[in-house]
């Protein structure tokens, strides 16, 4: 009804003529992009660890709630970076 997709989407916006609209930039961050995404995939405990040690200042409440909303969110990853 208000034009929200019906699956998963993360959207990455750059200024046209910017660096970061290149096409040498979008492939290269496609690619580490999915590079990470499936390390995370095949080592999803390490790969919350490794968020952890980034953020060290979070309660124990905070950590015990994302790690649970980490483990829902591995199944959405992208298995892919194509644009339709």
């Amino acid at each position: 009804d208000f034009g929200v997709p019906e699956y998963y989407e993360l959207i990455f916006l750059a200024r046209k003529g910017d660096f970061y609209s290149s096409d040498r930039f979008i492939e290269r961050f496609q690619r580490a992009l999915q590079q990470s995404i499936n390390y995370a995939i095949a080592h999803p405990d390490q790969a919350f660890q490794d968020y952890l040690k980034q953020n060290p200042d979070k309660s124990a409440k905070t950590r015990a709630w994302e790690q649970k909303a980490w483990q829902v969110t591995i199944a959405a990853l992208a298995r892919q970076q194509h644009i339709d």
